[in-house]
């Protein structure tokens, strides 16, 4: 008789996967480890998985990966032309974005953790070196839209891409420390008002005649 496959087991599994990808790094955790999470047994967790390919799959699924690129990257194009984010009212579009991806974060905290963690045995081995990059290039589109005679040269793009390389990893170690959607926004605020800040004058002092 085929054993039915119970929908709570599997998400036992899935929570405690995510937790142990976490918690060690998901090419130093074993299926056995997971298992002890769950409070299940090695064959139980594998008649729900073939292995850990199939967990980390589960548990951080591309569709998530993907809206998170999507609110990353609206969020930073509503600052378009926008000197003075405090002046921001509660409506303005980046304020919603903002306010939308902290909950999409609450929501999906430890598989976006582990996303970010950049661990070779997932699919998104370079996944925040390319956030990273896509940040550089929207928050230069964003000076142009303040400045439009700025030229990036090549040390603050330098500069630019070690800032964002903090950012990153920033919101991941926020996401490790809070869990809901307030927790997170206040942090990820206090963050930003730092971030946004030098990131201005960054490029307020940009050398014109630097080579691009």
């Amino acid at each position: 008789m085929a054993q039915v496959r119970k929908p709570e087991i599997e998400a036992r599994i899935v929570d405690a996967a995510r937790e142990e990808f976490v918690a060690r790094g998901v090419a130093a955790s074993s299926i056995a480890a997971i298992a002890e999470r769950a409070g299940l047994s090695v064959g139980n967790v594998y008649r729900y998985f073939d292995g850990k390919e199939a967990l980390v799959a589960q548990a951080v699924p591309a569709a998530v990966v993907a809206r998170l690129r999507a609110l990353l990257t609206a969020r930073v194009r509503a600052l378009a032309g926008v000197g003075d984010v405090a002046a921001l009212g509660p409506g303005a579009r980046y304020r919603v974005l903002s306010e939308e991806l902290m909950r999409f974060c609450a929501e999906h905290r430890l598989a976006v953790v582990i996303a970010l963690a950049g661990d070779a045995a997932t699919p998104y081995a370079g996944l925040a070196a390319q956030v990273r990059r896509q940040l550089v290039r929207l928050a230069i589109a964003h000076a142009t839209t303040l400045t439009p005679a700025v030229r990036v040269g090549r040390t603050t793009r330098f500069v630019l891409d070690q800032i964002y390389g903090g950012f990153v990893a920033a919101m991941a170690a926020i996401l490790r420390q809070y869990a809901t959607a307030e927790a997170i926004g206040a942090a990820v605020d206090r963050y930003a008002a730092y971030h946004l800040t030098g990131l201005a004058r960054l490029l307020a002092t940009e050398p014109t005649l630097e080579a691009p």
